[in-house]
């Protein structure tokens, strides 16, 4: 087992072993990390007691990843201020290996942005930019009600075709040469 394996929680690195079939069907195998007598939980089938099975270690997959970014807080006020943004925007970061680079919630008071850590500052550049198109959009729709049903009625669109988001895919590569993200120092 690797050094960045041992480095990580005892029932993340189990969920990771399981998926890569260390762990059989239905036995148990004790972890000396675990309490004194306490078994490793079971993984069966392709759900775990309601919850989907892990599909490997999102954190050791984020860390071999070659990205790293710090965002550039005035370069992103400029941006909002560009934008017709007026509500505050959060920004938080997720190491979890997925689909997408980011996402946007609004829920009347702020807009709460998430983008991936493990990004390289031109895609974080181009994330931001898209998922503040989306905090204009909801800002323009005008409350958190319009802005929900106006999401909703979008879902009858693939996601590739829908307006809103080839609007702000449209937004991100205009703007995606005025960066929001930096490297590392």
């Amino acid at each position: 087992m690797s050094r960045d394996a041992e480095q990580i929680d005892p029932i993340t690195r189990h969920a990771a072993l399981a998926v890569h079939g260390v762990f059989g069907r239905s036995r148990t195998v004790r972890d000396p990390r675990l309490q004194p007598g306490r078994r490793a939980p079971v993984l069966r089938g392709r759900r775990t007691r309601g919850h989907a099975r892990p599909r490997g270690d999102y954190r050791i997959e984020a860390l071999k990843a070659d990205g790293g970014f710090r965002i550039d807080n005035a370069a992103v006020r400029d941006a909002c201020e560009l934008l017709g943004i007026g509500l505050p925007v959060d920004v938080r970061f997720s190491g979890r290996v997925g689909p997408t680079n980011g996402s946007h919630a609004f829920d009347g008071e702020r807009h709460r942005i998430m983008l991936k850590s493990y990004l390289t500052p031109e895609q974080a550049t181009r994330t931001l930019w898209h998922e503040l198109t989306h905090a204009m959009q909801a800002e323009r729709a005008g409350s958190v009600l319009a802005w929900g049903a106006f999401s909703r009625a979008q879902r009858s669109y693939s996601y590739s075709n829908r307006p809103i988001e080839l609007e702000a895919r449209r937004m991100a590569d205009v703007m995606g040469d005025l960066p929001l993200c930096v490297g590392r120092d």
